[in-house]
């Protein structure tokens, strides 16, 4: 028999050794302490921001301007080359960040299952990770699938496509890039150091054509 996998959901992982992390997370806790909670309904680009967590911290998704957080972008530029050219996409397409944020989850803090909308691909950088600190947990975005549950059939769970949810352990300079559309949770952190990352969302444009956005 011909075996075809159609409707692939791609997820990229990349580890990174050249970020200065312990600057950052210096940076961020800086930022944390000079940001605090701004009032519902305000600007979400200059004051922080509650969507999806709970608990926990996140900055206003203004990074992609801060020159401190430029190897962050950059490492996401250069690694979505390869993205792009496993998806097939045209040689003028360009793609830039939209915006960028930072994340703290302390102890408790956990980040409700969601999806980052209006963009078209989304990413998040460890930087600074404790042990038991949650995982990131992706769910299956195929929703018929999902109606009938399967995973009582299946031997064991190294079959990447029989997951309902699949989760990745962070790690301090690794990079992960995933369609904007894929709903993900982000796990309790169990410890009592504070789990820092930076996420943000990137936008595919053609030069002087049609898009969506």
């Amino acid at each position: 028999m011909i075996y075809k996998v159609i409707f692939p959901t791609e997820l990229w992982i990349k580890e990174t050794d050249h970020i200065d992390n312990k600057e950052l997370r210096n940076v961020i806790l800086e930022k944390e302490k000079a940001e605090p909670y701004a009032a519902p309904g305000s600007d979400r680009r200059l004051s922080p921001k509650q969507i999806s967590n709970v608990g926990g911290w996140q900055s206003a998704d203004d990074l992609v301007d801060d020159v401190r957080f430029s190897t962050i972008v950059e490492c996401v530029k250069e690694s979505f080359i390869e993205v792009s050219n496993k998806n097939n996409y045209k040689d003028e397409l360009e793609m830039y960040v939209d915006n960028m944020w930072a994340n703290i989850n302390r102890y408790k803090d956990f980040n409700m299952s969601h999806i980052h909308g209006e963009s078209d691909w989304s990413f998040c950088y460890y930087v600074s990770v404790p042990t038991n600190s949650g995982n990131i947990v992706f769910s299956d975005p195929r929703l018929r699938r999902v109606a009938r549950p399967r995973d009582s059939f299946l031997k064991n769970f190294n079959h990447d496509f029989q997951h309902g949810t699949y989760g990745v352990l962070p790690s301090e300079g690794k990079l992960i890039i995933f369609p904007s559309y894929l709903e993900h949770s982000v796990e309790n952190n169990k410890s009592n150091e504070p789990r820092i990352s930076v996420s943000g969302n990137i936008i595919l444009r053609i030069p002087n054509g049609f898009n969506t956005n």
